[in-house]
């Protein structure tokens, strides 16, 4: 989904949906990221109101990283998250749901801070090369792409952390 499609709704919609569709779900949230009292959250395209000049964000249409370990739904095929938007991090502790039996570890890719579009492409091709194809474990995928992304960040900007939630992948 990209630009108006990714609305509160459409993003639930479609990330329950792949779960109970497919065994191995791997989403990556790339856009406009917030802090609310601590918390990291995910922009949505309804989330932003704009009446000309005065702008401001409905925060009951952001997504939290608790969003998806709540238990209403199954989520249980999430293999890997990246958050690919400010303060990413945020979302590392409860955007994977547990389950099933271990291949890979489940896992969590952010920036804590502000990053920048080159540095995602690079990180995001580079950890594609490493996960899909050459069945790398995530943490040395990951390791691997924020060497390949390194010389893209700049002053005041932060790479993917990583960070391991200690279940296994649903496989």
């Amino acid at each position: 989904m990209t630009n108006g499609d990714c609305t509160h709704y459409n993003v639930w919609a479609w990330i329950t949906w792949a779960c109970a569709e497919y065994s191995d779900v791997d989403v990556i949230w790339m856009g406009h990221g917030t802090q609310v009292n601590g918390w990291s959250a995910y922009v949505t395209y309804d989330s932003i109101w704009d009446w000309g000049w005065i702008w401001g964000i409905n925060y009951d249409l952001l997504y939290y990283g608790d969003d998806f370990a709540s238990g209403t739904y199954d989520y249980s095929t999430l293999r890997v998250g990246i958050g690919d938007f400010c303060y990413g991090g945020g979302f590392m502790n409860n955007f994977l749901w547990p389950g099933g039996s271990v291949t890979h570890d489940r896992a969590f890719n952010g920036p804590e801070l502000v990053s920048n579009t080159g540095y995602s492409l690079d990180f995001l091709t580079a950890w594609d090369d490493w996960w899909i194809p050459n069945h790398y474990n995530s943490y040395d995928s990951a390791h691997l792409a924020r060497v390949a992304a390194q010389d893209k960040i700049q002053s005041g900007e932060s790479g993917y952390s990583y960070g391991d939630t200690g279940t296994a992948v649903w496989c």
